[in-house]
Parts: structure tokens; C-alpha cells; sequence
């Protein structure tokens, strides 16, 4: 036992060591390539997306609808089969229908995530105090596409969740509730629950480790080009965050059980 405690300390201080010898390669590598350069080209890019800012917009939008239509009609048509399946054959239409929702809801939020982006690179009072003429039309329009397809998303939403309550009536979660996840979670199985339990935990774990990694690099772009505290300062809240959330989950968790 003392010598696999033993083991562990040395084990965190090679991985230590290792550490700060990457962060000694990282910082010769800062002094040694153009930085200036990068930070140079990197708002150039930022330029663009502004330029482009209104077709980019639309063909997001277009392509959130193609896929989001597609969606719904495939299941619709897979929850047709669903209903004469056989027990063998429902389960591979089942694993379909999670496949779809699989493609549907990271295609939607990577689409919203980019055309967020896009969108801050005119999203500054700064720029808009300055626009005019067909520019400031541009924009106007840009925040037109924007909304609206951030309402076409929350409506498609809603239909797809009903096509799937048609499948599986006794999802009855009202998907308007602030509370739909819970309910939700309340209308599944044990067996849809521990699927549930396995992805949340495991997206826990992913997400430590991503925001952890994003802090530093937030932190490392504002030493070299001065990019500003914020974005340090709300990665720091979301790490803080989600690290409470679980631990005081655990807990309520513990205290319920002893409570019973």
C-alpha cells in the first residue's frame, strides 16, 4: 500500500514536470514565431466575417432548416416503421431515432455557436454608433436572419419533441415548462435513465477538462495580445459553476437517501 502511494507522488510530479516543460516550449515558441503577425491576420479574418456577416447568416439559417426538416421527416417516417417492429427490429429503429436526435441537436447548437460568432464581429456599439448607408442596412439585416432563426430553432424544437411524444406517449413533459428536463427524466425507464446518467456524467468529465483547458487558453491569448480579462473571468465562472452544481447534486443526492 506504501509503495503504491508511493508510486502516485512521483507519478504527479513527472506529470508536473512535464508540464512546465511544455509551458517552457510553449513560451519559446511565443518568442520565437511572429505573434504579431497572427494577431495581425486574426483581425483581418474578424474583418471578413463582419463583410460577410449577412450571407454567412443565411446560408446558416438555410442549412439549419435543411437539416432540421430532414430530421423530423426521417423520424417521422422511422416512427411509421416503429409502430409494426418487431422486438429486435424496433431496437435498431430506436438506435436510428437516437442517431437523428444525435445529428439534430449538434448540428443545431454548432450552428448557433458559429453564427453567434459571426454576429459578435459587428455586435459593438462601437461599430454600430458608426454604420450607415447600405452597411448599417447589412446590419440591420443580419440581426433580422439572426432572430429569426433562432425562433425557427425553438420552433423546431417543439415539433420535434411532439413527434416524439406521438411515438412514446407517456413522455407527457410539457417541453414549454422551465422544468421539461425533469420531467422528462421522470417519464423515462431505468434503463433510459442509466443511459441518461452514463452521457451526463461522462459530459461532466468532458467538460471540466475542456473549460479547465480553454481558461489557460483564454489567459494565454490575453498575454500575448492583450485580448482582454473577460473571457478569463466567465470561463472561471462556468468552471466554478459546474464544479458546485455537481458537487452539491452529490450531495442533496446523499442527504435525500438518508432522509429515507
Amino acid at each position: 500500500m506504501q509503495k503504491k502511494i508511493r508510486n502516485t507522488y512521483i507519478k504527479y510530479v513527472l506529470l508536473l514536470l512535464l508540464c512546465t516543460a511544455i509551458g517552457g516550449v510553449t513560451g519559446a515558441v511565443i518568442t520565437w514565431v511572429n505573434m504579431d503577425g497572427i494577431g495581425t491576420g486574426a483581425q483581418g479574418f474578424i474583418l471578413a466575417l463582419r463583410t460577410a456577416m449577412l450571407p454567412l447568416l443565411l446560408v446558416l439559417f438555410l442549412l439549419d432548416v435543411i437539416i432540421g426538416e430532414t430530421v423530423l421527416k426521417v423520424n417521422a417516417a422511422l416512427g411509421r416503421q416503429l409502430e409494426n417492429a418487431q422486438d429486435e427490429e424496433g431496437d435498431a429503429i430506436e438506435y436510428n431515432l437516437e442517431l437523428m436526435s444525435a445529428i439534430a441537436l449538434i448540428s443545431g447548437t454548432a450552428i448557433s455557436v458559429l453564427s453567434l460568432i459571426i454576429l459578435s464581429t459587428g455586435y459593438s456599439m462601437d461599430y454600430i454608433a458608426n454604420v450607415s448607408g447600405n452597411q448599417g442596412r447589412r446590419l440591420m439585416g443580419a440581426f433580422a436572419v439572426f432572430v429569426i432563426g433562432n425562433a425557427y430553432h425553438g420552433w423546431w424544437q417543439l415539433r420535434y419533441i411532439k413527434g416524439l411524444q406521438k411515438l412514446y406517449p407517456e413522455n407527457n413533459a410539457d417541453p414549454t415548462s422551465r422544468k421539461f428536463q425533469e420531467q422528462w427524466l421522470a417519464c423515462c425507464d431505468e434503463a433510459e435513465r442509466e443511459l441518461i446518467y452514463q452521457s451526463s456524467y461522462k459530459s461532466y468529465l468532458f467538460t471540466t477538462r475542456l473549460v479547465a483547458l480553454l481558461t489557460f487558453a483564454a489567459l494565454l491569448t490575453h498575454l500575448i495580445w492583450d485580448t482582454g480579462i473577460a473571457a478569463v473571468i466567465f470561463l472561471g465562472i462556468v468552471w466554478i459553476g459546474i464544479t458546485a452544481s455537481y458537487c452539491t447534486s452529490c450531495v442533496r443526492i446523499k442527504r435525500r437517501k438518508l432522509n429515507t
